[in-house]
C-alpha cells in the first residue's frame, strides 16, 4: 500500500445514525424478538459491530435507571 494511501483509509467506530436506527428498529417494530428477549429475567443487550446498544431488555433498564 502507497504511504499516502493510509491517510485516505478512515475506519468507522461507529454505526452511521441511519444504520443503528435500522438495527434498533428491528427490535421495536419486531413482535417477537423484542417480546421474548424483555421476558427474560437477566440482563440483555444486543451489540451491533461496533459495540453499539441496539437493543436492552426491560431487566437492564431498570436496573441501569
Amino acid at each position: 500500500m502507497p504511504a499516502g494511501a493510509m491517510a485516505h483509509t478512515r475506519v468507522r467506530n461507529s454505526a452511521v445514525p441511519e444504520e443503528l436506527h435500522r438495527q434498533s428498529a428491528f427490535f421495536a417494530d419486531t413482535f417477537m424478538p423484542g417480546i421474548l428477549l424483555d421476558a427474560m429475567p437477566g440482563i440483555v443487550l444486543i451489540l451491533n459491530r461496533h459495540r453499539q446498544i441496539v437493543f436492552a431488555n426491560r431487566t437492564f433498564t431498570q436496573i441501569a435507571g
